[in-house]
């Protein structure tokens, strides 16, 4: 069997890779948000979580999907074993901006309108002009203990980049500082389990003005701050929902970056959601369905283009996925995600309308698999251009891994890869 296991690694590296990394090659397969099945990337909203996922190593293998193109392709982590001082990890190197596994169900001119639930965003939401382009020198650390029936989790983030802005080549620096609390109880108010988080992050820029060119010029505020709670109810033993709501305020004001010219932005996102999870019997899986709701609210000071405006966005996803356990070494996933409604209302006449539909694809279908050989896990999101390909083109006996002259590309090309390993 091991023997099985290594030469599907070997096939995989050789034949099938094609890697990007959104937050997880696993909810990438689940087409699922974070919350709405139990995931280790809760540790970014909940560090209470680290508690959960001790004694692991977590690599994210390349960032072809990040919305900087100039960014370094992996990053990762380790979370330690517990001890008297409790739980400490630390990650290297996270992307700003990461898209989630429901990014494609809208187009790319509303690629950040996924505010709060469907997406990382740079701190403000991600500026207009001001953006980093080497967005992940990024240091992550964690720290969680058990304080009597509560768990506490703090999260530590800091970041450093190169900015442009406008169309100026001109830069100068971008530093992001963030801290996060999070917070974690057992059988409270009706909840199994019942999690809270609030996070508070902020980012100064120095840089050459485009207007002024004062050469050290400087930001008048921007900053990001997050709540919210996620619970798990139990309505069977093998069935349980998990009803989340999480609040995101944003705010940026280029300052002196503009001189006399006023440029910034501010708004705030709600998004909230359950989804109903069943355990499947005999097995290692389960089969999950949600709704979610994501709202945004936001107000534009903008000088350059259109002036002053306002602009509100909805968005209601539903999706479904199932997960489960074919051998000891082998898990398949796969997920479905459908936009229920999506509109963007925008109060700037110069737009000729007053509302647009950003749908880019109504249904995004994903499909994943995780590999298990002694401690080391690969979770992976298999393309699904290539997985419709080789069910249309079959090719009898030309392997999952080759491509074939019937133009059958490998069942198993991948474009989302994670590897764990617990110790």
């Amino acid at each position: 069997m091991k023997k099985a296991i290594l030469w599907i690694l070997a096939g995989l590296m050789t034949f099938g890779f094609s890697l990007k990394a959104n937050a997880s090659a696993r909810l990438d397969g689940l087409a699922a948000d974070v919350r709405e099945v139990e995931d280790m990337d809760l540790i970014w909203l909940y560090p209470n979580k680290v508690l959960q996922y001790k004694n692991t190593v977590d690599f994210k293998l390349a960032d072809n999907a990040n919305a900087f193109s100039n960014v370094n392709n992996e990053w990762g982590g380790v979370i330690a074993s517990e001890t008297d001082l409790g739980v400490i990890g630390v990650y290297v190197n996270r992307p700003v901006v990461m898209p989630s596994a429901w990014a494609p169900l809208t187009s790319s001119a509303y690629g950040w309108f996924n505010q709060t639930s469907l997406s990382w965003n740079a701190v403000g939401a991600g500026p207009f002009f001001f953006y980093p382009t080497d967005g992940n020198r990024s240091l992550d650390i964690f720290w969680a203990d058990h304080l009597g029936s509560m768990d506490m989790g703090l999260h530590f983030t800091y970041g450093d980049g190169f900015a442009i802005f406008q169309a100026s080549p001109v830069g100068g620096d971008a530093e992001d500082f963030g801290v996060g609390l999070g917070l974690g109880f057992t059988n409270l108010a009706g909840f199994s389990e019942l999690n809270f988080h609030g996070d508070f992050q902020w980012q100064n820029i120095t840089a050459t003005s485009f207007i002024s060119g004062n050469p050290t010029a400087h930001d008048a505020g921007i900053f990001t701050i997050k709540l919210g709670a996620l619970g798990q109810a139990d309505v069977t033993k093998d069935a349980f929902i998990r009803p989340f709501a999480d609040l995101q305020i944003d705010s940026y004001d280029a300052g002196q970056l503009t001189a006399f010219f006023k440029e910034s932005r501010s708004n705030w996102g709600l998004a909230t959601g359950t989804s109903f999870n069943q355990k499947i019997n005999g097995i290692n899986g389960f089969v999950s369905t949600g709704l979610t709701l994501d709202y945004y609210e936001a107000k534009f000071t903008d000088f350059f283009f259109t002036g002053d405006y306002n602009e509100s966005r909805y968005l209601i996803v539903w999706n479904a996925s199932v997960e489960s356990e074919v051998f000891k070494w082998l898990t398949i996933r796969a997920g479905l995600a459908a936009n229920v409604f999506a509109r963007v209302y925008n109060s700037d006449a110069s737009l000729n309308t007053t509302w647009v539909d950003p749908t880019n694809n109504r249904v995004n279908f994903n499909t994943g698999f995780t590999l298990n050989w002694a401690d080391f896990s690969l979770d992976c999101k298999v393309a699904t251009l290539s997985l419709e390909n080789a069910v249309q083109n079959p090719d009898l006996g030309g392997g999952i891994f080759y491509p074939s002259v019937n133009g059958n590309t490998g069942i198993l090309m991948t474009d989302t890869v994670d590897m764990k390993f617990k110790f």
